[in-house]
């Protein structure tokens, strides 16, 4: 047990090196927890206990595949910085009615990265899994867009706090990251034209990118933003600030460079500090220059409240445990009526927000035309992304949260007879795909089944029973189960009417949802966003210390799926 738990809880979730056990320290302290225990050698733990230990989360992993009716993945690719490549692939489906996420792969890649050694890779694996027929859709971003656009945004005025790091990157940092970096861009590019019928772009970064599309359109609230992230480097670098700062009871968060969210996060705390008392410390510290003016706080509180809808759905949609892809409707239907309602109460954030709501609809195109909005002066303007968001999953998903059904279809600022039409437009789709999903399964159902030839037919022999009555109700059950147009309506109505709003709604009445239900368990499954397999790679990240880097290849991806699959431990 104790052997077990050094390998674990120490080596696999804590990230210690293996030769830990090895370590004069540490076997001092072993030995006073318990005399008794022989430490565990290092050759053992990599050759035998870490093997044993793969191969049975592995066979876990295995039955939770074939098990799963519906699945969905997620893809990324990633260069650290020793120029070593990884492919991660995640697995998402859903079992007893909640969200499970898993690790497949986590694979170290050599030699050169084309788009069909990648397809071979990944192919590869879901064969290896048995998943191929159950997948309903991979999530990722093209490379160009994951790496080029998401990594370091910078938000107005935010330059500077990030200098030293910055110029400290220049130093340490070597050209060729970047070749690895576009050679993965082409390979991903390159493969995901593959399998692009599948394929749904990663949410959370598109949403960046029409931050990024009005940032560069934000020189009205540079010059405020800018003594924002002044005052927020001083707290870090003064200690009498933060003394000053503690006994008003702020804190002003760190920031970090990839994520614009977290400089988001930074401004509205420090917007949260009393204005007056902020510029009185400033002022007694020699900081004059950073004092906040009534035109600054217009400025701030114009950008915050443009950016929050954008912030709360980048969170929201990473959700680990529950239904995210319901989300991405709802959330661009607001966040698109949040601006144009701001729009005419703007006083110097106008030409932001203009850049907002036009990015929004170059980029999510092919779902606002779903929702027949006017989207004729964008047709010409279309982004790469925007007819991947034409996808129905991304109409039919919310009615199958409960935390949605339709409502966010019915209080939004649609005009009502265009409401109605794209209401029965999506109850219409729902019908066709879960009769289109019944027969499917049906199908398949029957074509697994090997036919009887010769003999005596399983309808020869009548068997007597003892409660007819019981086998006749059942038989009525299963005729009222069949699933068609009709039966699927009156479920859509039903649902409609429920008052209960928690996500998983759908499966904890599925007897009496049975078309929608299933329905549910396939598109529900799949993520929103590429963070789980983000998650991995950070996760990840004591694999790739200098003290492990005799690993093997094997021992990598072993390592890897341990820790992120330790629920299967």
């Amino acid at each position: 047990a104790i052997s077990n738990s050094i390998i674990q809880d120490l080596i696999v979730d804590m990230g210690m090196p293996l030769n830990i056990v090895e370590r004069t320290g540490f076997k001092n302290f072993m030995n006073k927890l318990d005399p008794k225990y022989s430490i565990i050698s290092r050759r053992t733990i990599t050759r035998d206990k870490i093997p044993k230990m793969y191969d049975a989360m592995l066979k876990k992993l295995k039955v939770i595949c074939n098990n799963a009716e519906d699945v969905s993945v997620t893809l990324d690719l990633w260069s650290d910085r020793r120029l070593r490549s990884y492919m991660g692939v995640t697995l998402h489906t859903i079992i007893d009615k909640q969200n499970k996420s898993y690790l497949l792969s986590f694979l170290p890649l050599a030699g050169r990265h084309t788009g069909e050694n990648l397809i071979s890779e990944f192919e590869k694996i879901l064969q290896f899994y048995s998943i191929q027929k159950k997948l309903v859709k991979l999530v990722t971003d093209n490379a160009s867009n994951m790496i080029k656009a998401f990594d370091k945004l910078i938000l107005p005025g935010f330059e500077e706090y990030f200098k030293e790091e910055n110029e400290e990157v220049e130093y340490n940092g070597d050209s060729g990251s970047d070749k690895i970096n576009d050679d993965l861009n082409e390979a991903i590019d390159e493969a995901l034209m593959t399998i692009d019928f599948k394929r749904i772009p990663c949410f959370a970064h598109t949403l960046q990118l029409v931050v990024n599309d009005g940032i560069k359109n934000s020189a009205a609230v540079k010059s405020s933003l800018t003594k924002i992230a002044k005052i927020a480097k001083f707290s870090h670098t003064s200690t009498v600030f933060a003394e000053r700062l503690e006994i008003l009871k702020a804190t002003i968060p760190s920031n970090t460079n990839i994520r614009w969210n977290s400089q988001f996060h930074t401004i509205t705390k420090v917007v949260q500090i009393d204005i007056d008392k902020l510029n009185i410390i400033l002022y007694e510290l020699n900081k004059s220059q950073l004092m906040l003016t009534q035109r600054d706080k217009i400025i701030i509180d114009e950008f915050i409240s443009l950016f929050y809808l954008f912030n709360e759905a980048t969170i929201q949609t990473q959700a680990e445990n529950s239904p995210t892809i319901s989300l991405v409707g709802p959330c661009l239907l607001s966040i698109l009526n949040d601006l144009e309602h701001e729009q005419g109460k703007l006083i110097y954030t106008k030409s932001l927000c203009k850049a907002l709501i036009d990015s929004l609809k170059t980029r999510f195109f092919g779902f606002y035309e779903m929702l027949s909005f006017d989207m004729s002066e964008y047709v010409n303007k279309k982004a790469t992304t925007a007819d991947h968001y034409k996808d129905s999953i991304f109409l039919i998903s919310p009615i199958l949260d409960g935390r949605f059904k339709m409502h966010w279809l019915e209080e939004s600022n649609i005009e009502d007879t265009e409401k109605e039409r794209v209401i029965r437009k999506i109850k219409n789709l729902v019908c066709d795909t879960c009769i289109e999903l019944n027969v499917v399964k049906k199908n398949e159902g029957n074509a697994a089944v090997p036919k009887l030839t010769g003999g005596v037919t399983s309808n020869s022999v009548k068997r007597k029973q003892l409660f007819p009555h019981l086998s006749n109700l059942s038989s009525s059950k299963k005729l009222k189960a069949e699933i068609t147009t009709t039966s699927v309506s009156q479920e859509i109505e039903n649902f409609m009417r429920e008052t209960g709003m928690q996500s998983s709604l759908i499966f904890e009445k599925s007897n009496i949802y049975p078309g929608l239900s299933k329905l549910a368990r396939k598109l529900l499954c799949v993520p929103a966003t590429s963070a789980p397999i983000e998650r991995i790679f950070s996760q990840s990240g004591f694999l790739i210390r200098r003290e492990r880097a005799r690993f093997t290849k094997n021992n990598l991806s072993q390592l890897a799926l341990l820790k992120c699959n330790r629920s299967l431990l």
